[in-house]
């Protein structure tokens, strides 16, 4: 025998037996610390279950809930304690759930719902540096945590702080992709950014901003598209009011005006689009009222009470309509709605000097108010010698204004309408080259000369679809009328009467010799197809509208000797 090995062994044996001895006590203290912990638990939690039967949440309720969470050391304790705080009245609710969390989080930091559950107690205590503390720890950080943390990052009240923090927090190197989104939709108004805050997050206030930045953009198809969704929403009936006035959607209108309080239904802006839905529904009196209710509690809130009232007046032939426009301009002095509106009415009862004088300050080409310039310049020529030089010099202010303000749609009509009366065949081939046949009427008609000249019915008949505007519909009357078969010519002039029967946005005069071309057209209509006496019928009530209209006495010179 080696008594060196024997020797060596013995004391391995005898190492090994001591340390196995230390971990059986070790064993037994856990095991006999885990009893008592799990003993006092218990005790304290079947004391929190009696005082919550006889809701008493009072400090010794949630001093026990504390002192309980020394105890605890697997998850379903914890949530059994998050639990009971829960059951207490906001705000002591958060804060113990948030004095809770922080623990559970030391004793299991891998377990993230420790950190949502506190971060989301601190939101609702309103501190939120201490929730952007907890749930950046969350990895990885899923939508919940993400829009958490862009509510911790958000300050109501400011907004360049606000996007300060979600920048950092879209910076952080971690794949926050709901937070790239939101931060993208608060800070772009474009509609796809705006839904796609609104697809990331649900929260309606995305939907309602894109549908209204669709409004603000004229993007009428996009809007429409929206419109289910639209409907479904609570959140912000003013908004839906808005929304539903823009697309003229009347029984949606009324029902959101049934979701506002009280008061906020007769605030200025709701009776505005209670008036122009009553507008819409060919009740003018009752809109009229409306305007008037604004003007008399609100005269500062817009201008446009004011300019509806003075419009409408005119369109009836009400001489009211100067005191109206007249009255808006106290209320917003320099006003270049009104100041043009003022003018025109002016200018209908022959006052050239005074509707010169109301536009002067809107001769600038600088202001950019494109109507009341081309008005301006209008009342400048006739106001001049009216020779050929003067004329030749308003085409060249108007070429002039058309270069600088390529969107300027009402002067180039005017223009385009200028060439084509002094068949300047150059001129309307720059026009064509520049714009589409649907920038305005008379450049439409520009591009038809051009059709008829090339004598393209086809090519007509593309440029007349859609039609929505009286010269519209007027001249695909003519067109068929000229190219397109009986029928047609039948069904396309009596959709015109129809449109004409039905328009109430014309003055009483224009609405006379709308009357008289209509009239006109059935004549030419009863010529071609139909019986001479119902030629000389139509003829004869177009000269009693317009007795001085030489033309229609030719016209039927001409009838009378096709006897």
């Amino acid at each position: 025998m080696n008594l060196p090995g024997f020797l060596q062994n013995r004391w391995v044996l005898l190492a090994l037996s001591i340390l196995f001895a230390l971990m059986t006590a070790a064993i037994i203290l856990f095991s006999l610390e885990d009893i008592r912990a799990g003993f006092s638990l218990g005790h304290l939690i079947r004391q929190l279950d009696s005082r919550g039967e006889q809701g008493d949440y009072g400090a010794e309720y949630q001093q026990d809930l504390l002192d309980a969470s020394q105890f605890a050391r697997r998850p379903r304790e914890w949530s059994r304690l998050i639990r009971l705080a829960w059951d207490l009245p906001e705000p002591e609710r958060w804060t113990l759930i948030m004095d809770l969390s922080e623990p559970a989080v030391q004793m299991m930091p891998r377990d993230s719902r420790w950190r949502i559950i506190g971060g989301y107690a601190a939101l609702r205590r309103g501190e939120n540096e201490r929730a952007a503390a907890l749930l950046s720890g969350v990895r990885p950080a899923g939508e919940l945590t993400q829009l958490l943390l862009v509510v911790s990052a958000v300050e109501p009240s400011n907004r360049s702080r606000s996007l300060e923090g979600l920048d950092q927090l879209s910076r952080s190197g971690e794949p926050l992709e709901t937070v790239a989104t939101i931060f993208q939709a608060l800070r772009d108004d474009s509609v796809s950014a705006l839904m796609a805050g609104w697809e990331a997050t649900g929260v309606e206030a995305f939907l309602l901003n894109a549908a209204l930045s669709a409004a603000a953009r004229g993007d009428g198809d996009t809007l429409r598209q929206l419109l289910p969704e639209l409907r479904a929403t609570t959140s912000y009936p003013r908004s839906q009011a808005t929304i539903a006035g823009w697309v003229g959607d009347d029984d949606w209108l009324f029902s959101v005006f049934q979701q506002l309080p009280p008061r906020e239904a007769v605030s200025p802006p709701m009776l505005h689009l209670q008036a122009e839905s009553l507008v819409r529904t060919g009740r003018v009196d009752a809109a009229l009222e409306l305007y008037r209710e604004i003007q008399r509690v609100a005269p500062g809130y817009s201008h446009l009470p004011f300019l509806n009232e003075a419009v409408f007046l005119f369109r009836a032939g009400d001489a009211g309509a100067e005191d109206a426009a007249l009255a808006g301009l106290e209320s917003h002095p320099g006003n270049p709605d009104l100041l043009h509106t003022l003018a025109v009415l002016r200018l209908g009862r022959g006052d050239l000097d005074s509707a010169r004088e109301l536009l002067e300050p809107l001769r600038d080409d600088d202001t950019g108010l494109h109507r009341s310039w081309l008005l301006a310049r209008i009342l400048g020529y006739h106001s001049g010698s009216g020779s050929i030089a003067s004329l030749e010099r308003l085409e060249s202010d108007l070429w002039r204004y058309v270069n600088r303000f390529p969107d300027a749609d009402p002067v180039v009509g005017f223009l385009a309408r200028l060439l084509a009366v002094r068949r300047d065949i150059p001129g309307l081939d720059e026009i064509r080259r520049r714009y589409g046949p649907h920038t305005s009427t008379w450049t439409r008609t520009a591009h038809l000369l051009e059709a008829d000249r090339l004598q393209r019915p086809d090519m007509m008949e593309a440029l007349l679809e859609g039609p929505e505007t009286w010269a519209d519909r007027y001249n695909r009357a003519l067109f068929a009328l000229r190219f397109l078969p009986e029928t047609l010519a039948r069904q396309e002039i009596a959709g015109l009467r129809r449109w004409l029967e039905r328009s109430v946005e014309t003055a009483p005069g224009q609405k006379t010799n709308r009357e008289v071309l209509v009239l006109m057209l059935e004549a030419e209509l009863y010529r071609f197809y139909g019986d001479r006496r119902d030629v000389l019928e139509r003829v004869d009530r177009a000269i009693e509208l317009a007795p001085a209209a030489e033309a229609l006495y030719s016209y039927r010179a001409v009838v009378d000797g096709q006897r």
